[in-house]
């Protein structure tokens, strides 16, 4: 499914990751800063942390079509939120 968002697959609107590792969180971190199609990403559960959380904030900064993306029972702390 990383390939598919990488590619800008217009397909994708909505995607529900699960068992992710920190690698492939990065992976889609950089995918994201050039998707313009995905508008909902579920990362429920997927033991991202602080690290992972990093990448994907930045990621954001760059990505104005996700609408909706969905952290929730995740290992994230205040920390992570700032970054």
């Amino acid at each position: 499914i990383l390939d598919r968002i990488e590619a800008n697959d217009p397909s994708l609107s909505f995607i529900s990751l699960q068992q992710t590792n920190a690698k492939e969180i990065e992976r889609l971190a950089h995918a994201l800063k050039s998707n313009t199609v995905l508008i909902h990403l579920c990362l429920y559960s997927c033991n991202i942390g602080n690290a992972e959380a990093s990448p994907l904030g930045i990621a954001l900064q760059f990505n104005s079509t996700l609408i909706e993306l969905n952290l929730g029972c995740n290992k994230i702390e205040d920390e992570g939120v700032y970054h």
